[in-house]
């Protein structure tokens, strides 16, 4: 996992439960509650925190205020 993380997915494998898990860590919950709520809210959650991050990402890359 540690290299598939390093790599940004390029090599190594992710973890078949690493979605519920990272839906869980953002939702504040153990990811055994997450499980509960369905595949629906977790792909939700999971479209949520990547919009968050290529929002950062684009914030980031702007040009510096004048």
């Amino acid at each position: 996992m540690r290299r598939w993380l390093a790599t940004e997915g390029k090599y190594g494998e992710c973890p078949q439960d690493y979605a519920l898990v990272q839906a869980a860590k953002y939702c504040g919950v153990p990811p055994w509650v997450m499980a509960k709520k369905g595949l629906a809210w977790q792909l939700k959650i999971l479209d949520y925190m990547s919009a968050e991050g290529e929002a950062q990402k684009i914030i980031a890359d702007r040009p510096p205020k004048k």
